[in-house]
């Protein structure tokens, strides 16, 4: 029973990635210039011209430290479900 909740939680994690990748591709990209419009524009000219280890980076650093403080909890389950949906975005 408890596996069918973990596995809820990671279903909601890559559910609630869309809303982010929107949220922050579709809202913040488009309508504010930031530091990293350059590389946004680049992006829309060739999707695979930019290696997004800025991205990468952080987070893995927040996912060793939500990991090393909380350890596998059902929320940092649906952490794992965003970050998977952030994996398949990229791939």
């Amino acid at each position: 029973m408890m596996m069918l909740l973990y596995l809820a939680m990671f279903g909601i994690g890559l559910f609630a990635w869309t809303f982010l990748e929107y949220g922050i591709h579709g809202f913040l990209s488009h309508i504010f210039t930031t530091f990293a419009t350059p590389l946004h524009d680049e992006h829309h000219r060739d999707p695979h011209a930019v290696f997004t280890v800025g991205a990468w980076l952080p987070t893995a650093l927040i996912s060793i430290l939500v990991f090393g403080i909380f350890g596998m909890t059902l929320v940092t389950t649906i952490w794992l479900g965003i970050i998977a949906g952030f994996l398949s975005y990229e791939f």
